[in-house]
């Protein structure tokens, strides 16, 4: 028989091997709740990254895309197609937004440059352009053929819808949700790794509970119970010689089991009262009509004449 598995009686009471000490483990209820907990965490943070990572940025750069053809578009009708590259993306945007151009095509230059700036660098890409290097990752605002690139962008998008805009804080608030689903994932594998490494002992016969840290007590150790965070599935002791000792009862099983029977040999322990029973009447209180009716030949004193105490 293993120390951690009591015999039980024939009439069903566990009988207490000597010597015997029982070891809590994780409560399974709890156990679960934390699991579907690290699972919502995981969705929420491989979620935030895919968006983050991939499905924002594609389709901010889709929508800088039609933008630039909008801005192409306008550029021809102008008759400044053969001008429309932008070989300096960071120090133009700078000068349009401090300019508020007012003109259609400047207007849609400065659209675009902005749709660009959310999903990429404009400064890194106007230096690999002055080292006239192919800008990585593209696009190469500097168009060396802008026509070549209308009538691309014109046969790409002439069977696709505009694709919605990205605004500012598009990507960084999936970051965050990455950030805050995969943080409170990691800090919950890690307090579950340290919660299953926590364990109290439990020796039936001297009912002697002992606490992670190697302190231990029995139940004439016990000066006071303070249940007011009995809700909450804590119970706070007063032990002598130790302090307070907080006993996590919702985690732990059985330590709940454990603590109750200690709690009934501890001295001064008085039983709760049944919950069904009626309240012992203060002293000097008045009895209530069931208690005060009279009985035999005192039914029949006069109305409102007691009995002597």
């Amino acid at each position: 028989m293993s120390a951690t598995e009591p015999t039980t009686s024939p009439a069903g009471f566990s009988a207490v091997e000597p010597g015997e000490v029982r070891v809590t483990t994780l409560n399974k209820r709890w156990l679960w709740k934390m699991y579907v907990f690290l699972l919502a965490m995981l969705i929420l943070g491989f979620w935030g990254m895919y968006d983050a990572i991939w499905l924002y940025p594609r389709r901010g750069l889709d929508s800088a895309e039609y933008l630039q053809k909008t801005y192409l578009e306008a550029a021809d009708k102008a008759g400044t197609l053969t001008l429309a590259g932008v070989k300096a993306p960071a120090a133009e945007l700078a000068r349009l937004d401090e300019s508020a151009p007012t003109n259609e095509v400047e207007v849609a230059r400065q659209r675009w440059l902005q749709a660009l700036s959310l999903v990429r660098d404009l400064g890194v890409i106007e230096r690999q352009i002055a080292a006239g290097q192919t800008p990585t990752p593209g696009p190469d605002t500097s168009m060396p053929d802008p026509k070549a690139t209308l009538e691309a962008l014109s046969k790409k998008w002439s069977t696709r819808t505009q694709p919605t805009a990205l605004s500012p804080f598009d990507i960084p608030v999936q970051y965050l949700f990455m950030a805050i689903g995969l943080g409170l994932a990691v800090y919950l594998i890690f307090f579950l790794f340290k919660c299953s490494r926590t364990r109290f002992r439990y020796e039936p016969g001297p009912m002697r509970l002992t606490l992670p840290d190697g302190r231990g007590f029995v139940p004439a150790d016990i000066e006071d119970v303070d249940r007011r965070l009995w809700h909450k599935f804590f119970v706070e002791l007063k032990v002598r010689e130790l302090g307070a000792v907080k006993l996590d009862l919702l985690r732990y099983w059985p330590l709940e089991e454990w603590f109750l029977e200690m709690e009934k040999h501890a001295p001064g322990y008085v039983p709760p009262a049944p919950a069904d029973a009626p309240p012992e009447p203060a002293a000097g209180e008045a009895r209530s009509d069931e208690q005060a009716k009279p009985s035999g030949a005192d039914a029949e004193q006069p109305a409102g004449r007691g009995s002597i105490g």
